[in-house]
């Protein structure tokens, strides 16, 4: 079994290939490219640095591409994935910054005023960064191995107060990512309509991981709109 982080890293060389498409039937689409992923990658690294996996990095951002850009930044600068609900009570969003220790959350323009009142962490607006970088600056590889933790994905289970949090391995990752694509039989060519909030396990498996370890391409809609899918039948894929 390949390792996903190694394996879409080699992905990421291609850096005009288009790896996610939103789209609004209300407004333009917008085309994110690996060579834009890769400028994300290191505009974060120049804030956060590198890590071992050792630590966790939090996500609060809806359907947007700017949650495919802070979920490459944190895995392909060594840190954990910690996918949060926007909608998330405020007591949720307490529980699960102890639980992970968080000290640095990416976020975006909708999402920002809910960390407000989080004065001593690193909040980091992934639309307000600068992320054009020298072309002579390269994305250095990053070692992942097989037992680091990569995600902790929340679910709810059937009981309690609060989600729980699964801690994930680059293998447990690098495994339902390749069944996914064996049984979708997804290739480079493939596209993925994403409509599933991305924070949560199964869109963030069966369409985002899924689609690092096949080449393939998502199209990522905020919320089911009939009239944008069928758009996006006729018009996208």
């Amino acid at each position: 079994m390949k390792n996903i982080i190694e394996e879409c890293y080699l992905n990421m060389e291609n850096k005009e290939k288009i790896f996610a498409v939103y789209s609004d039937i209300n407004s333009e689409d917008k085309k994110l490219t690996y060579g834009e992923i890769k400028n994300t990658i290191i505009a974060i690294n120049k804030i956060i640095g590198v890590n071992n996996y050792k630590k966790a990095i939090g996500i609060l951002i809806e359907n947007k591409l700017e949650f495919v850009k802070a979920f490459f930044a944190i895995l392909f600068n060594g840190y954990t994935v910690v996918g949060i609900d926007p909608k998330i009570s405020e007591e949720g969003l307490d529980k699960i910054i102890e639980d992970n220790k968080l000290t640095t959350i990416l976020t975006n323009d909708n999402n920002i005023s809910k960390l407000s009142k989080y004065k001593d962490k690193n909040i980091i607006n992934i639309e307000k960064i600068n992320i054009q970088v020298n072309e002579k600056e390269k994305l250095l590889p990053i070692k992942s191995n097989f037992n680091d933790i990569i995600i902790i994905s929340y679910t709810s289970g059937t009981s309690g107060k609060f989600s729980k949090g699964v801690k994930l391995s680059n293998e447990n990752i690098s495994f339902v990512s390749e069944e996914y694509k064996k049984v979708y039989k997804l290739d480079e060519n493939s596209k993925i309509i994403t409509v599933l909030p991305l924070w949560h396990n199964y869109a963030m498996f069966a369409c985002l991981t899924s689609a690092m370890r096949a080449n393939s391409e998502i199209i990522i809609m905020n919320e089911w709109n009939i009239d944008n899918f069928i758009y996006i039948l006729f018009y996208i894929l």
